[in-house]
């Protein structure tokens, strides 16, 4: 894992362009702030801080697990670029972090802070609006994931997947989107077939 202080001008612009997608213009003069760590890693390599933060996906596939590691197989959200995840728990309470970032491909992530971002929303009250959608469509697909969870079968679940999030279904490996769905990577195989000839 390599951690910067400060963010490239390549992340700077990913996180940019996806503000604009709530059309919130980002100032320029926070991409020199102190707001953000940027974040390397290898699959397998842990992308956290030891405190709590918040995370955008810049690149890569990552997922949030439990840092127990005889609970790996728990996996509370995957993130793919432009994706924010995080220990929402630990970052509202600030405490230590029961789940972690792990890369599952080659990954870049922006960390965030809970002080960071208080300074952020002080300074750029725009960046408070941005946050706000963000958390409002992350509630909102949270919401869809239970509610999915408890209606639809596995199929369902994964033929959803494919046709909402095709970019998604191609960034996580199958045995973790199998455990992620609830279903072994027999059965998921099974699901693809299924699916290929239909």
């Amino acid at each position: 894992m390599v951690v910067l202080d400060r963010v490239t001008p390549e992340s700077w612009g990913t996180l940019v362009g996806h503000a604009r997608r709530a059309s919130v213009v980002l100032s320029d003069d926070m991409a020199g702030a102190p707001l953000f760590r940027e974040i390397y890693g290898n699959p397998g390599e842990a992308l956290h801080l030891d405190g709590p933060a918040r995370y955008f996906v810049v690149s890569g596939c990552v997922q949030v697990v439990p840092l127990d590691p005889s609970a790996r197989d728990f996996i509370l959200q995957f993130g793919i670029p432009t994706w924010w995840v995080a220990d929402e728990r630990a970052v509202l309470a600030r405490t230590r972090p029961q789940w972690g970032v792990v890369a599952l491909r080659p990954s870049r992530v922006l960390a965030l802070t809970p002080e960071a971002q208080e300074e952020g929303l002080v300074r750029w009250p725009e960046f408070g609006r941005y946050l706000l959608w963000v958390y409002e469509h992350s509630f909102a697909a949270w919401q869809r994931r239970v509610w999915l969870a408890e209606t639809q079968t596995a199929q369902a679940r994964y033929d959803l997947l494919v046709e909402t999030q095709p970019d998604f279904v191609q960034l996580v490996p199958q045995h973790r989107l199998a455990a992620y769905l609830g279903v072994s990577p027999e059965h998921l195989s099974r699901i693809r077939r299924r699916r290929v000839r239909t």
